[in-house]
């Protein structure tokens, strides 16, 4: 089976894709050490974990806010 091309969409519109291709739908959250990341949950990474099972890595669209300033951004 193909993996459904669902990089950088919704939570909600990306489940509803692979669901609609019959798989099970297993969702992981991934975010930074600190600071309070909000906003959407966009899928940054799917993987399938067995023919009839994918698991979604998702992220929130807003990851940058409280991030302290410098770090690598700043390095030349």
């Amino acid at each position: 089976m193909k993996q459904p091309d669902v990089l950088a969409l919704e939570i909600e519109q990306a489940r509803a894709v692979c669901e609609k291709e019959g798989l099970e739908v297993e969702i992981v959250l991934t975010k930074p050490p600190s600071g309070n990341p909000d906003g959407l949950l966009r899928v940054v990474r799917s993987k399938f974990i067995n023919e009839n099972k994918i698991m979604l890595t998702v992220a929130y669209q807003n990851w940058r806010k409280g991030v302290k300033t410098g770090g690598l951004s700043n390095y030349r």
